[in-house]
This record gives structure tokens, sequence and C-alpha cells, in this order.
């Protein structure tokens, strides 16, 4: 009889552990989009693949990024026109993740970005 009851606390202790140690992280996906379709996307310096494409990542349970993972302080989507066709810019989105007592931005469930249109902001170009 204690070997039948030592299996059932061994059970009910391994079911625990699972519990309160195998929460599983949310995931969510994006799609992201292009025009024109075919441009390289990279997502902190990584490359993740060519438009369309969705890229899926850990977040929080209220859909906003998470943190951890992030070196430099932002999420940053690069997406750069296709080889070879001209007249087109390189787009950037950043995003904040969330940190301490701080909730970040959220989790679009779609990116599209127009490589026709020259990106916000101050351009500096140079000349070569």
């Amino acid at each position: 009889m204690n070997a039948k009851k030592g299996r059932v606390w061994a059970v009910l202790a391994a079911g625990m552990l699972c519990v309160s140690g195998c929460a599983t992280v949310p995931e969510f996906s994006i799609q992201i989009d292009s025009e024109p379709q075919g441009a390289r996307v990279e997502v902190n310096h990584d490359y993740i693949g060519d438009t369309p494409v969705v890229y899926t990542l850990a977040g929080n349970d209220n859909r906003t990024f998470d943190g951890g993972w992030v070196e430099d302080g932002l999420i940053v989507f690069v997406v750069t026109p296709p080889f070879r066709q001209t007249n087109l810019y390189t787009q950037k989105k950043s995003f904040r993740p969330s940190g301490f007592f701080e909730e970040g931005d959220r989790i679009p469930e779609r990116m599209f970005f127009d490589l026709r249109r020259p990106p916000e902001g101050l351009q500096i170009r140079v000349n070569p």
C-alpha cells in the first residue's frame, strides 16, 4: 500500500511542477507585406524573409511586445526594396517593448510598407 501512495504522490508532484513551471507564453503572428512585393524584411538585424511573410513572436497576454529579447530598447522592422528596382525607399517601423511598470506597444496583426513613398521624418541624402 505504501508503494501505491508513493506513486500517487509522485504523479501529483510531477503534475504540480508542470502546471507551475510549464506556463505557455502567448505567441502572435504579424502578416508583413509591401508594395512592391519581394522586399527583404529584417527584425533587429535578423533576416526573416521576403514579403509577403508572416512573423511569429512571443508577447505578453495583452498583445504587447515583450522586451526580454531586445538589446537596444526597440524592436525595429526594416524593409529593403527588392534588388535592382529603382525609385524605391527603405522603410522602418519601430516599437517599444514592455518594461518595468511600463506597458509596451501593441503587436499589430498586419504591417504594410509602401516602398514607393519616401519615409517620414528627416532624411539626409549624401551624393557620392
